[in-house]
């Protein structure tokens, strides 16, 4: 969740009370900057099983590595604020097709992609970021056999738990911009896959965006000391 938009954190989460199976689930809501309005309504919500508060704005990676810190369970569904569930069966189509999935595939959900860096780096240079990674495995960058920076969408996804833990996931100098394409980037360079599996009862992205990325986001993900 971030600012001043309850309708939006009502919508996300009163979609998971009501569709999702509650033995099913253990929900943990992040918010940065958020309103008043928004925490009174988190905080009447019993199905939450952790509340992350931050009065600033950490932004989204940050925020999200505190909600991952105890994270037990086997599978991770991320919800941005602007994502909603929009089917009764979602989860459960999930749960099915991440069971039915080889081991080595650790990733759902929508697939965008990028002709080249110019989609997200604001001219700046990821890749000696990238080799630098302990993750890196010496493959071409990106290492999709099209070339393209092929990745599940951000706004919504569905992943292993395992694998975000053995990735480190999400890096801990990354504020936010790119880190879609940059994390299936790692997911390829460990010999890991992820899938196409479109919305699945999912609508993501629903909002215009309020928070922009910049250059100077990107350059201080990707600094080398």
């Amino acid at each position: 969740m971030y600012g001043n938009y309850p309708t939006l954190a009502r919508q996300v989460v009163e979609s998971i009370v009501s569709r999702c199976e509650r033995t099913q689930y253990h929900l943990v809501v992040g918010c940065n900057a958020c309103c008043d309005e928004t925490l009174q309504f988190l905080q009447s919500i019993t199905q939450i099983d952790r509340l992350i508060v931050s009065p600033e704005n950490i932004n989204k990676c940050p925020m999200q590595r505190r909600m991952f810190e105890q994270i037990e369970t086997e599978f991770v569904w991320w919800f941005d604020d602007d994502s909603w569930i929009d089917g009764d069966r979602s989860l459960q189509m999930r749960l099915e097709i991440a069971d039915a999935a080889p081991p080595e595939t650790v990733l759902w959900g929508p697939i965008f992609y990028w002709n080249d860096q110019a989609g997200f780096n604001f001219g700046v240079d990821v890749e000696p970021w990238i080799r630098a990674q302990p993750w890196y495995s010496r493959e071409p960058i990106p290492c999709d056999c099209s070339g393209k920076w092929v990745f599940v969408i951000g706004a919504s996804w569905f992943a292993r738990t395992s694998a975000l833990k053995q990735l480190n996931w999400p890096p801990a100098s990354f504020i936010k911009a790119g880190d879609d394409a940059i994390l299936c980037e790692a997911i390829r360079q460990s010999g890991l896959r992820f899938e196409q599996i479109g919305e699945c009862g999912v609508k993501f992205q629903t909002h215009d965006r309020r928070a922009p990325e910049s250059k100077e986001m990107m350059l201080a993900q990707v600094k080398l000391s």
